[in-house]
C-alpha cells in the first residue's frame, strides 16, 4: 500500500533498501531521472516561452517548456488557430499542496479567471499536461465566447488532443487504431450497446455531466478530426468562432457518429520494443521479456503474451464488476512480465514475491515461475492487479489510512484465488492463493493463534505486515467467509465505502449490518472460526 505524498513518496521509494520494489522500467526512466533532478534543484523559477509562463523548479521548467510548445504548435496546426496571449502554468510536486486546488484523482485544472493551469507532476505527466493545455488553449481562443462553445465539443477536443504526448508524429496520432486505440475500443463497445452517449444528444450534455461521457466526447472529436472532409469543416468552424461570427452547427447526427465509430479498425499487432514483446488488449498494455518460456504447458514468449492478454482482460472484467466501475479510465494499466527471477530482481523486484504493484508508475511487475507451483504467477498477478485497479479507479484512496490493510490484502487474495473455467474466470474459489491460505489459517485457528476479528478490523498497516504470515491468510479467509457464508452485502458495503474514501469507522458502522440490524462482532467471530475449520 502506498502513501499519498506524490513526489515526496517517490523520493522515499527511490531511497528505499533492496527489499522495496523499485523497478524503474524503461519507459519511466525519464520520469525517475527528472524526479531525481528535482530533488536536488527545488528552487522555483518563472520561465517564459513564446506561449507560456511556467512557474516550476528550474529542471522541471527546462523539460516542460519545449514539450508545452510542441503541444501548442500541434494544437494550433490541428485547429487552424491559436490564442493570442500566454498561459500561466503552476507546477506542483506534492499531492497535498495540489489537493488545495483540485479533487483527488485530478492531475491538472485550468482556472479561466486567472488564466492559470495548475499541474501536478506525475509519471504520466506528458499526457496530463496535454489535457490541461488543451483545455486552456480552447478557452483562450475566444475567452469572451468560451461559454458558447458546445460542452461536448470542448470536452471532446480536450480528451482527444489531451491524448497527445508530444512524442508521436501527427499522422499516427490521428489514426485511432494507434494514437487512441484503447478509448476507441471502449467507444466501440459502448456504441454496440447503444450507450455511446447514454441516449442523450451530444448537444444537450451539460458541463456537470460531461465527464461521464468521455468515450462519446472523444468519438465526437475523433469524427471531426478523421471523417472525410470534417477536419476542414472544423477549422472553418473554429475560425468563425474566433472571429466572433456565428459558426453554425458542428455536432454530427448520432447515426453519423455511430457509423464512424463502428468503422474504426481498432486493432494493433503485437510489437517489439527493446527487450520486450508488447501486446495491447481492451484493457491493458502488457510487456513480456523476450526469451520467456514456460514448461507446463510448453509456451514461448509470444504464446505467453497471448495467454496473458486473454487472462488479464478476464480478471479486469471481474475487478470492474466487483467494484462497480463502468467509466473509462484514461490511465492505462500496464503489466511487465520478466523471463526469470534474476531479470525480475535486476529490475528492482524482491525474491520474496512473484509479482508486485508499483503505485508510483501504476504498474504491475512479475516474472515467469518455472516450478509450476500451486500459486502461479497469474494468481499473484490477479492479486496485484486488484491493487492496481483500485488505485487507478479511485485515486487517493488506495493506501490511505482509512482503507484498512486487511480489506485491501484480503480482497486481493480472493482475486488471487481465481480459476479459468471454460471461457470464464471465477474468483473466490479454493484454488490459487486459497490453496495455500486455507491450511495455514486452519492450523492457526486450531492452535488458537488467530487474531480476534475486533483486532483484525483495527490493526494498522505496520503491525499487519509484521504479522503477515498469519494476517494475510486470515484476511483472505474473512473476505471469503463474508462472500460465501451469507454476508455478501457486508463485503459489498465495505467496497462501496472504502472506494469513496469514507472514514474507516463510518464504513464499519454502515457495513456490518444484516437485515438492517448491527452485527455482533463476537458472534461473527465464532461463525468465522467454525467456517475456517471446514475450509478444504
Amino acid at each position: 500500500m502506498k502513501s499519498t505524498l506524490g513526489l515526496i513518496g517517490l523520493f522515499a521509494l527511490l531511497a528505499a533498501g533492496p527489499t522495496s520494489p523499485r523497478a524503474p522500467q524503461e519507459e519511466f526512466l525519464d520520469f525517475i531521472r527528472l524526479a531525481e533532478k528535482l530533488q536536488s534543484d527545488m528552487k522555483s523559477v518563472e520561465k517564459e516561452t513564446d506561449h507560456f509562463v511556467i512557474s516550476a523548479p528550474r529542471s522541471a521548467a527546462e523539460v516542460m517548456a519545449p514539450h508545452a510548445e510542441t503541444l501548442w504548435n500541434f494544437f494550433a496546426e490541428t485547429l487552424g488557430a491559436g490564442p493570442k496571449d500566454r498561459i500561466k502554468i503552476e507546477f506542483y510536486l506534492s499531492e497535498r499542496q495540489f489537493a488545495k486546488e483540485v479533487a483527488p484523482g485530478t492531475y491538472e485544472r485550468y482556472d479561466p479567471e486567472r488564466n492559470v493551469l495548475h499541474f501536478l507532476f506525475d509519471y504520466d505527466w506528458r499526457r496530463d499536461l496535454a489535457r490541461g493545455i488543451a483545455e486552456a488553449f480552447l478557452h483562450r481562443l475566444a475567452p469572451e465566447r468560451a461559454a458558447s462553445m458546445p460542452t461536448a465539443l470542448k470536452y471532446g477536443l480536450k480528451v482527444y488532443l489531451g491524448n497527445y504526448d508530444g512524442r508521436m508524429d501527427a499522422a499516427a496520432f490521428h489514426t485511432p487504431a494507434t494514437g487512441h486505440l484503447h478509448i476507441a475500443r471502449r467507444a466501440q463497445v459502448m456504441c454496440s450497446r447503444g450507450k455511446l452517449v447514454e441516449g442523450k444528444k451530444l448537444e444537450d450534455l451539460k458541463a456537470a455531466e460531461i465527464a461521464g461521457y468521455e468515450p462519446g466526447a472523444w468519438a465526437l472529436a475523433g469524427y471531426l478530426m478523421n471523417a472525410k472532409g470534417r477536419r476542414d469543416a472544423l477549422k472553418a468552424w473554429v475560425a468563425a468562432y474566433v472571429e466572433g461570427k456565428d459558426p453554425g452547427p458542428i455536432i454530427p447526427t448520432p447515426g453519423d457518429l455511430a457509423r464512424w465509430v463502428s468503422s474504426i479498425e481498432a486493432k494493433v499487432a503485437d510489437r517489439e520494443e527493446g527487450k520486450y514483446l508488447v501486446g495491447e488488449t481492451q484493457f491493458y498494455t502488457i510487456y513480456v521479456q523476450k526469451g520467456t518460456a514456460r514448461k507446463k504447458p510448453a509456451m514461448n514468449d509470444k504464446q505467453i503474451l497471448e495467454d496473458l492478454k486473454k487472462r488479464m482482460d478476464l480478471i479486469f472484467i471481474k475487478y470492474a464488476l466487483a467494484f462497480k466501475v463502468e467509466a473509462f479510465n484514461p490511465r492505462r494499466p500496464k503489466v511487465y512480465y520478466y523471463k526469470d527471477e534474476g531479470s525480475y530482481v535486476g529490475a528492482g523486484g524482491s525474491s520474496d514475491a512473484l509479482a508486485h504493484y508499483l503505485p508510483v508508475s501504476k504498474t504491475v511487475v512479475a516474472y515467469e515461475n518455472p516450478e509450476g507451483k500451486v500459486v502461479t504467477t497469474f494468481h499473484v498477478l490477479a492479486h496485484e492487479g486488484c491493487h492496481q485497479f483500485f488505485d487507478l479507479s479511485f485515486p487517493g484512496f488506495y493506501g490511505s489510512e482509512d482503507t484498512p490493510t486487511w480489506f485491501s490484502e484480503g480482497l486481493a487474495e480472493c482475486f488471487g484465488s481465481c480459476e479459468i473455467r471454460g471461457s470464464d474466470l471465477m474468483i473466490f474459489t479454493m484454488t490459487g492463493s486459497a490453496a495455500e491460505n486455507a491450511p495455514i489459517i486452519r492450523e492457526v485457528v486450531r492452535q488458537g493463534k488467530a487474531a480476534s476479528l475486533k483486532d483484525l478490523l483495527e490493526v494498522d498497516h505496520g503491525n499487519f505486515m509484521r504479522n503477515a504470515g498469519i494476517l494475510y491468510p486470515q484476511s483472505w479467509s474473512f473476505c471469503h467467509f463474508l462472500w460465501n457464508a451469507g454476508y455478501k452485502e457486508v463485503l459489498v458495503r465495505l467496497i462501496e465505502g472504502f472506494k469513496r474514501g469514507r472514514p474507516r469507522d463510518e464504513v464499519y458502522k454502515d457495513a456490518f449490518k444484516r437485515d438492517g440490524k448491527t452485527i455482533d462482532i463476537d458472534s461473527l467471530d465464532r461463525e468465522w472460526t467454525e467456517y475456517v475449520k471446514r475450509l478444504k
